[in-house]
């Protein structure tokens, strides 16, 4: 448990320096949806993998989800200083407010679905389909081309 925790540390880091990598290829705007959709895949992933019991693939899905959350990190802060919104500063108190309230309310979310359930899986299932349904709205406002 704890190598996968480690891993996923480690690849919330490796995936901050992807997303400028990938901002700089594709732009801001594309890197965040299209991380969005991936991060979607992988938490849905995540939680088929907990309800088959296969412990090699939730251990991957764990990991694999620390990069998700990290890929649209720098690309978000970068959109909101320079193309979202008019008054950058209001952005970035949203952003701040929204990342904030998701890094509190997952962990409790996925903590009551456990005890109520008795499994990861329907709260790693939250997860995927709120993060999916923001995806959705990115897409319709924001778009996943080239920015």
């Amino acid at each position: 448990a704890t190598a996968v925790l480690v891993g996923f540390a480690l690849a919330t880091v490796a995936g901050r320096a992807l997303g400028g990598v990938l901002a700089a290829r594709v732009g801001d705007a594309a890197t965040v949806g299209w991380s969005l959709v991936g991060q979607t895949a992988v938490l849905g992933g995540t939680a088929a993998a907990v309800a088959a019991d296969r412990p090699v693939l939730v251990a991957a899905g764990v990991v694999l989800t620390g990069l998700g959350f990290g890929v649209p990190f720098g690309p978000l802060f970068a959109l909101a200083f320079t193309e979202i919104a008019p008054d950058p500063g209001v952005t970035l108190v949203g952003m701040l407010v929204v990342g904030n309230l998701a890094a509190l309310g997952y962990p409790w979310l996925v903590g009551r679905t456990l005890v109520a359930t008795g499994t990861f899986a329907v709260g790693l299932g939250a997860m995927a389909a709120t993060v999916g349904g923001v995806a959705l709205v990115w897409t319709r406002t924001v778009g996943l081309s080239r920015s």
